[in-house]
C-alpha cells in the first residue's frame, strides 16, 4: 500500500495504527464478531506502539536516501515468517528518498510478496516513485486538513487561544504537525519581525535591503519559513481589500488595512512573482543570497 500526503497529515500514523489492526491479540480473537480496530493495550499493540515489535520493521531514510542495503535487509527478513506476529509489517517511511538500486530491488519484492506480509510506503507524491513501484501498490491519498477541524484541535488538544489557533490553522497548510510545532515554537515573534522588515523594505536604502537578503539567507535551516512567512503576507495584502475573513494573518487585520492602501495590485502581483522565482532558484541550488537579492531589487522597483 501506498499513502501519499504532504508532511504531517498522519501517513505514519495511519501506518502505525494498521499494524497495530494487523497484529493486534484482541482484535484476532473478536475477529468473528467483526472486530477489526486495534484495542492499544495487548502487548502486542503496545509494542507496535513502541516501536519494538519484531514483526514491525520501520525503513527509513539513512542520511539523504534509503540506501540498497536496507532493502536488502528487509527483502531477508520478508523471506521468513514472522516471529509472533500474526503479520509481518514493513514500513518504508519517506520512500521517495530510495535511491534507484534500492527502488528497484524493492520492485522484485512487491512483484512476489511474501505471504503473512504486509508493506506500506509513504512518500509526499507519488509521482516521485518509480511508475512500476506505484502500479504494484494500493494508493490511498491523504488531503491535508481543513482549516476548521485543525484550529479545532490546536484548542482542545494543545491549549491554543482560538484567535490564534485560526491564524496557524491557516499558515500550517493543512498539517496538523507543523501546525503544532508552530504553536509550541516562537512563530509568532518571528512571523512579526520578518512582517516588519519586509514593510520597511521597498522605503530602505540599498545597503538596508542587501542586509536584509543577508540575515534572512544566514539562517538557512529557517529559509523557507521565512519566503513562506513574506508569500503569506503578500497573499494576505491582495486579498484584505476584498475578503477580510480569508486572510491568513487575521490577528493583524488592522495592520493589513493600513497597509493593503500602500500597494496597488499590480505591485502585489509583482511581488508574488520575485518571491516565487527566488524560492525556485533557491530549490534549484542557487546561492540564496544572490537569489535573495534579486528578488529585493525586482519588488523595490516594482
Amino acid at each position: 500500500m501506498l499513502f501519499t500526503g504532504i508532511e504531517g497529515v498522519g501517513k505514519r500514523e495511519a501506518a502505525l495504527m494498521l499494524a497495530m489492526a494487523c497484529n493486534c491479540r484482541r482484535a484476532s480473537a473478536d475477529s468473528d464478531s467483526g472486530g477489526t480496530a486495534p484495542c492499544g493495550n495487548c502487548s502486542a499493540c503496545r509494542k507496535v506502539h513502541s516501536r519494538v515489535h519484531p514483526d514491525v520493521l520501520w525503513i527509513r531514510p539513512a542520511g539523504a536516501f534509503i540506501r540498497i542495503d536496507q532493502i536488502r535487509d528487509l527483502v531477508y527478513t520478508a523471506s521468513m515468517k514472522p516471529y509472533e506476529g500474526r503479520y509481518r509489517v514493513a514500513i518504508v517511511t519517506d520512500a521517495q528518498k530510495m535511491n534507484p538500486e534500492a527502488g528497484n530491488a524493492l520492485l522484485k519484492l512487491l512483484e512476489e510478496p511474501p505471504a503473512q506480509t504486509l508493506i506500506l510506503l509513504t512518500a509526499l507524491q507519488r509521482s516521485d516513485l518509480l511508475p512500476t513501484i506505484v502500479s504494484r501498490c494500493q494508493h490511498i491519498r491523504f488531503r491535508p486538513l481543513c482549516r476548521a477541524e485543525l484550529a479545532s484541535i490546536l484548542t482542545e488538544a494543545h491549549g491554543v487561544e482560538p484567535v490564534w489557533a485560526g491564524v496557524l490553522a491557516a499558515a500550517a497548510d493543512g498539517s496538523l504537525d507543523r501546525a503544532v510545532s508552530m504553536s509550541k515554537g516562537c512563530y509568532k515573534a518571528e512571523r512579526d519581525g520578518w512582517v516588519d522588515a519586509f514593510e520597511d523594505l521597498y522605503r530602505a536604502p540599498d545597503a538596508v535591503k542587501l542586509a536584509f537578503c543577508e540575515k534572512v539567507a544566514a539562517d538557512r535551516k529557517n529559509l523557507d519559513q521565512t519566503l513562506a512567512v513574506l508569500k503569506t503576507w503578500i497573499r494576505d495584502l491582495a486579498v484584505f481589500p476584498y475578503r477580510p475573513d480569508l486572510v491568513v494573518n487575521r490577528d493583524l487585520g488592522d495592520r493589513l488595512r493600513q497597509a493593503s492602501r500602500r500597494h496597488s495590485a499590480e505591485q502585489l502581483a509583482a511581488f508574488l512573482s520575485a518571491l516565487e522565482r527566488a524560492q525556485h532558484r533557491i530549490a534549484s541550488n542557487a546561492n540564496p543570497r544572490l537569489a535573495l537579492e534579486a528578488m529585493t531589487m525586482e519588488m523595490t522597483h516594482a
